[in-house]
């Protein structure tokens, strides 16, 4: 297959297909919910990314593999009650996660951080 010489953004093409003289892909009920899904799974794919390349992910990574399902328990029901994570590697982990998912539309971390 050839490769395109112009790129084009996601945006720009689900832009085109919306305005395509025929308006079929407009009328198509699933083609945004589609369009979307694909737009969201690429922003956390890209943040995703992004974390692991910083100089802090062997940490994370290390922090993220030493903790017990008990850890994460004892940390979620601290931060039910408002208090904060006294397990500093579940801190750690968990805040990482939240960076990640602020920047993700419709995303619990987004929606918590609207309210």
């Amino acid at each position: 297959m050839e490769e395109r010489k112009l790129k084009v953004s996601f945006g720009k093409w689900v832009e085109y297909l919306l305005n395509h003289h025929s308006h079929r892909f407009a009328r198509y009920p699933w083609f945004m919910f589609l369009a979307f899904n694909i737009h969201v799974r690429q922003l956390s794919a890209g943040r995703a990314s992004l974390i692991a390349n910083r100089k802090s992910w062997p940490k994370i990574r290390e922090n993220l593999a030493s903790l017990t399902s008990r850890d994460l328990e004892l940390a979620a029901a601290e931060m039910r009650n408002g208090q904060k994570v006294s397990n500093k590697k579940a801190w750690t982990v968990i805040n990482n996660v939240e960076a990640l998912g602020n920047t993700v539309p419709l995303s619990n971390q987004q929606r918590y951080v609207m309210r």
